[in-house]
């Protein structure tokens, strides 16, 4: 991947000629950025942006990942499943060092849920002085559809605590379809974001369609 002005760090897959995950750097934040590549594993990407050079109060992670859907050619039927548990092992990992970013196409269809728990409290029982309960927020989503990845999906977003974007941010409230197929459209395209850095989102936006996907971009952006 080529782009002027951009670093490209590439996690490419070994299988076959084509596939893998990206995440593109303006160059002139390079030296803020710290790559974290598992080259096991093609379909996800970490990358850290270092808390002094963007003066935060704690480092942040950038998950890039990619989960192969049941009926992706040449992978293992359960090969969508162990990603995502994969996913959740590197997140459940990064949680104590800083706060995390998970986007990616996670081949799961939710339809409106939120991974949160509602009217969550720790008064009553003994927690960690640092944990926060859940605020919960209802979603909109213009995919009704719950598939198989429906579960594991919101178990890793719970499990993490970490709030999905789509369909309740500014941009976004109608939880638009991101993934656009002949035979129907759905929403499998997510930001997820760490509940400490909920509230430094600016907005989260599925944008239009371009000639290079069947996915339509979405863009996410954060204030320090």
């Amino acid at each position: 991947v080529h782009l002027t002005g951009y670093r490209a760090e590439c996690n490419y897959r070994k299988d076959n000629k084509c596939g893998g995950v990206t995440i593109l750097v303006k160059n002139e934040y390079r030296q803020g950025v710290e790559f974290i590549k598992d080259k096991n594993h093609a379909d996800y990407l970490v990358c850290r942006l270092k808390k002094a050079f963007f003066r935060q109060a704690e480092d942040i992670f950038i998950v890039n990942a990619y989960v192969r859907p049941h009926n992706s050619s040449g992978s293992k039927t359960d090969s969508g499943r162990e990603m995502m548990s994969k996913i959740e092992e590197i997140v459940n990992d990064l949680r104590p060092k800083g706060e995390v970013v998970l986007c990616g196409d996670f081949n799961a269809r939710i339809a409106n849920q939120t991974g949160t728990i509602e009217s969550e409290t720790n008064d009553f029982l003994p927690m960690p002085e640092d944990y926060e309960p859940d605020i919960h927020k209802t979603r909109n989503s213009e995919d009704p559809v719950k598939n198989s990845f429906c579960k594991q999906f919101i178990n890793l977003v719970s499990n993490n605590q970490l709030q999905i974007l789509n369909g309740c941010t500014l941009g976004d409230f109608r939880g638009q379809f991101t993934s656009i197929q002949p035979r129907g459209c759905s929403v499998i395209d997510y930001f997820t974001v760490s509940s400490k850095l909920r509230n430094h989102v600016n907005f989260m936006k599925v944008q239009d369609l371009t000639m290079y996907s069947d996915h339509r971009p979405l863009v996410m952006e954060l204030r320090s």
